[in-house]
């Protein structure tokens, strides 16, 4: 299993016609253009549809485009991460007893 996606918001920009910008240290994983992602900080969880991969700086820094978000959303030091999949037992067992 790969270790999920993960940057911390360093700067936040609006591009006009395209949405907010996120950039930020990249700490972990892989995302694509069209994923979903969700932005968490103090103030809770924010679900993102959809994300752009805009560029990927050097030293470890990337600009991600996120789609459907208000600029006052996003603040710096919110981590921009894949959703997290709850996590289930491998071994569980159900039973429907009459």
């Amino acid at each position: 299993m790969s270790k999920p996606f993960e940057i911390t918001v360093e700067a936040v920009y609006v591009l006009r016609g395209r949405g907010v910008a996120v950039a930020g240290a990249h700490r972990g994983g892989e995302i694509r253009t069209g994923d979903k992602a969700e932005l968490v900080g103090e103030t809770g969880t924010i679900p993102i549809d959809e994300v752009r991969v805009e560029m990927h700086k050097p030293l470890g820094k990337l600009a991600v485009v996120l789609v459907g978000v208000d600029r006052e959303q996003v603040h710096v030091g919110q981590v921009l991460r894949t959703p997290r999949r709850p996590k289930t037992k491998a071994n569980a067992v159900a039973s429907a007893d009459g």
